[in-house]
């Protein structure tokens, strides 16, 4: 627009307004994406590009910005601005990406999908669903995740703090998906980390405490009307259990492919 009415011989006073309401909307995108006024060219054209890019190749694209930033091409601030541009980009292609084909669940012949598909749904708010997660069983499921490379036979809080953490990051703000986790724990207790996120320590003395107050969750669930009750558990005689009392279960794994990095 800038160039066209530099080079026009009679400049109409309605362009001219257009022009500077155009600028005006070309300075509140900056702002609301973090974008410079001045960005360099290959900043801008990079950024241009990317909006075009397939959502399967914007890892590589990130590639491309770290190579550039480590050859001193971009600046720190203007890769990390680019870095931002890629993570909204793959947040909204998971966002719009349509749902998977749904696959027979193995463990339960009657189920016409499978549980970590009906616990996307649910996420995305197209069914209610209530996850029910065997906090301990899972963290030992996730090790990787959840527990230190050493002295991974050992439960610490603060592993137990980052799988509510990423729970209520999952499900927090879908209210068709509501998240359960129950510990073991010497002493009853609750904690609420997001509206539809509980945590729930069992209390009481023995092994296994955990496993008491699902199955109670899943007969009480089961009876709430048409709600969809999911477990996720390694643990096989838990997890028999569960289904005989109409619940559905996924693996620790297929959780944690739901966590994301």
């Amino acid at each position: 627009m800038r160039d066209a009415l530099a080079q026009a011989l009679h400049v109409a006073p309605e362009l001219t307004a257009v022009e500077r309401d155009l600028a005006a909307e070309a300075d509140r995108l900056r702002q609301l994406l973090g974008r410079p006024a001045e960005a360099a060219p290959l900043e801008e054209a990079l950024a241009a590009r990317f909006a075009h890019t397939a959502p399967a190749a914007l890892p590589a694209q990130r590639a491309l910005v770290e190579r550039l930033a480590a050859f001193g091409v971009l600046d720190e601030a203007a890769a990390g601005r680019l870095v931002a541009v890629l993570q909204r980009l793959q947040a909204i292609a998971a966002a719009t990406a349509p749902a998977a084909p749904d696959k027979p669940d193995p463990s339960d012949k009657s189920a016409p999908d499978a549980p970590p598909a009906a616990l996307r749904r649910a996420l995305a708010g197209r069914n209610a669903a209530v996850l029910l997660v065997d906090g301990h069983n899972v963290l030992f499921g996730l090790q990787g995740r959840y527990l230190p490379a050493q002295g991974g036979a050992t439960v610490k809080a603060a592993s137990r703090d980052r799988l509510v953490a990423d729970l209520a990051r999952l499900a927090g703000g879908r209210p068709a998906c509501r998240v359960w986790i129950v510990f073991d724990g010497p002493t009853r207790a609750e904690q609420t980390p997001a509206p539809n996120v509980r945590v729930t320590y069992s209390g009481g003395e023995g092994e296994n405490r955990a496993d008491g107050v699902l199955l109670d969750n899943i007969r009480f669930f089961r009876g709430s009307g048409d709600l969809d009750v999911l477990l996720a558990t390694n643990d096989q005689e838990l997890g028999n259990e569960a289904r005989r009392l109409g619940a559905r279960t996924l693996s620790a794994l297929d959780l944690g492919n739901l966590l994301g990095p």
